[in-house]
């Protein structure tokens, strides 16, 4: 597994050096055991085509060049929560996401906000809820016709029942080998 990831580990030389060290550790540590890598990308493999394909060169994308997004784990997590506030079926939900990607470091350094110059959509927000926001609340003004939703993401739970789905499938697979070289002995 180790070999693998190194091999990407041009995308995101620091994250993935400092991951590998970890699994390093690990590994030191305990021996042999269990260890699942969790790569957000994965979720946004299923994105519709109009959003995987960047705006260029259709040839980028037809040579492997496409758009991943890299917070899949906590649009996942979010949508769920949403759901949950808004007491509505998931699949049924549809969650608007404000994805900055890199103007993160211009919302820090500017200090804009996610639902700045989105007046012109109909996002209001309740100036005292928005100073002081609850976890999995509606931050959005009673005028608002779009509602505004602070979500925790969990994306460590979700990691976690993952990777619980994994243990466990890969338990049931090795016992049902095992049943079989029983039967065949």
């Amino acid at each position: 597994m180790s070999r693998a990831i190194a091999s990407v580990s041009a995308f995101a030389p620091l994250h993935i050096e400092a991951e590998l060290e970890g699994i390093r550790i690990v590994e030191n540590l305990l021996g042999a055991v269990p260890q699942v890598a969790v790569f957000g990308t994965g979720f946004h493999r299923q994105m519709p085509l109009p959003a995987a394909v960047y705006p260029g060169p259709y040839e980028w994308f037809e040579s492997g060049i496409r758009r991943y997004g890299f917070h899949g784990i906590s649009h996942q997590c979010c949508s769920e929560h949403a759901a949950q506030i808004l007491g509505a079926d998931k699949e049924a939900l549809r969650v608007v996401t404000c994805h900055l990607g890199n103007g993160c470091s211009v919302a820090a350094v500017h200090g804009v906000a996610a639902c700045d110059g989105l007046d012109f959509l109909g996002v209001r927000l309740d100036a005292c809820k928005n100073a002081r926001p609850n976890l999995d609340a509606d931050v959005s003004s009673a005028s608002s016709r779009i509602r505004v939703l602070v979500i925790r993401s969990e994306e460590d739970w979700a990691i976690a029942k993952e990777c619980w789905k994994l243990l466990h499938a890969g338990r049931r697979v090795e016992a049902e080998w095992r049943r079989s070289k029983e039967q065949t002995v």
